[in-house]
Formats: structure tokens, C-alpha cells, sequence
């Protein structure tokens, strides 16, 4: 397959993804995405919520941010606030209504067929395959969501890129230390 058919399909499972996630709130996702990983009660969810988002977060200021950005010591106007009961209990009432997550008797949400396949869809997995596979198709899916990137890269003016030098040669030593431990398998 071509480059530019590989591209093209890229941008258009990219734009199937947006119009998929419009339906979508923040919120919404981030309960999702945490009850994929178990069953919880509601206060379980609020601090899952948090510590995921605060993980999220952490790591994007380490990795992705360039310097003088998120830096803690530093006057930043972005903070995460624990998601509010206010927030939460109406959402899970919602979810629970649209079959994407349950309410057990003892209180614990878990997620459904519904709620896991919104998941899988996010991410470029099907919920059919076993382990090893979804991990590979992660792993697809994050390269290929890279090499889009890169794409929109290579299309801006290198001037604009100046500013944002020490990042990406951080993300090249990155890249490079992964293509190293293939190699040295």
C-alpha cells in the first residue's frame, strides 16, 4: 500500500474518531477509561478519575511540554480538580441509563459490552481479540498516530520550529532509544 493511501486512511479513521468522541464528554470518558480497569463504587471512581488525569497530566508536562511550561514552580494557570459528587453521581446515573456502565446491589459500578466497545473504539481495539492482539494493535494504532503527526510537522515553516527544538529532540531520544532495544533484542 502507498504512502498517501496509509495517510489518507489515517486522516480519515482520525476524523472517524473525533465525530465519535463529539458525543462524548471528558468526564464521561475518564469513567470509561477507568472502570475498563474495574469495578468501583463512586468515591473509587472520583479518586481513579483524579489520579489517572494527575498521571496524565505529570507525564505530559515531563515528556511533551516544552520548558517554561507546567513547571510546578512555576505560576501555572492549568490545575485538575477532583471531579465533584455534583459531577459524578448524575453522570453515573446517566451512563447507567445508557447501558454503558452498571450499578451492582452494593453500590459498585462496573462497565458493560456497551461502555467497553466505546473504550476499544477510542483506542483502535476490538473487544473480539485476546490480549497479545489488542496490545498489537495498540501499538499500530499509537505509530500510526504518530507518523500523522509527524506529518502535520513536516508541513509547518521550520521558523516556527525553532521554539520547540529541545522537545523534539528529546522526543527523537525517545524514539531512538525504542528503535535501540529492538535492535539489541
Amino acid at each position: 500500500m502507498s504512502g498517501s493511501r496509509i495517510e489518507q486512511e489515517n486522516l480519515k479513521d482520525i476524523h472517524d474518531k473525533i465525530e465519535e468522541i463529539k458525543g462524548l464528554n471528558s468526564l464521561k470518558m475518564w469513567i470509561l477509561h477507568v472502570l475498563e480497569h474495574g469495578p468501583k463504587n463512586g468515591v473509587e471512581i472520583m479518586d481513579a478519575v483524579e489520579e489517572h488525569h494527575k498521571a496524565f497530566y505529570y507525564h505530559m508536562k515531563e515528556n511533551m511540554l516544552p520548558p517554561g511550561h507546567g513547571n510546578e514552580h512555576e505560576n501555572v494557570k492549568y490545575k485538575f480538580k477532583r471531579p465533584l459528587p455534583g459531577s459524578v453521581y448524575p453522570m453515573l446515573k446517566k451512563m447507567v441509563n445508557e447501558n454503558l456502565i452498571i450499578k451492582q446491589h452494593d453500590g459498585i459500578y462496573k462497565i458493560t459490552e456497551d461502555g467497553l466497545e466505546i473504550v476499544y473504539k477510542l483506542f483502535g481495539l476490538s473487544k473480539d481479540t485476546n490480549d497479545k492482539t489488542k496490545r498489537e494493535k495498540a501499538v499500530q494504532y499509537a505509530l500510526s498516530e504518530i507518523s500523522v503527526f509527524v506529518l502535520y510537522l513536516e508541513d509547518i515553516p521550520k521558523e516556527e520550529l525553532f521554539c520547540h527544538e529541545d522537545l523534539i529532540t528529546n522526543l527523537v531520544g525517545r524514539l531512538k532509544k525504542i528503535q535501540d532495544s529492538i535492535e539489541n533484542r
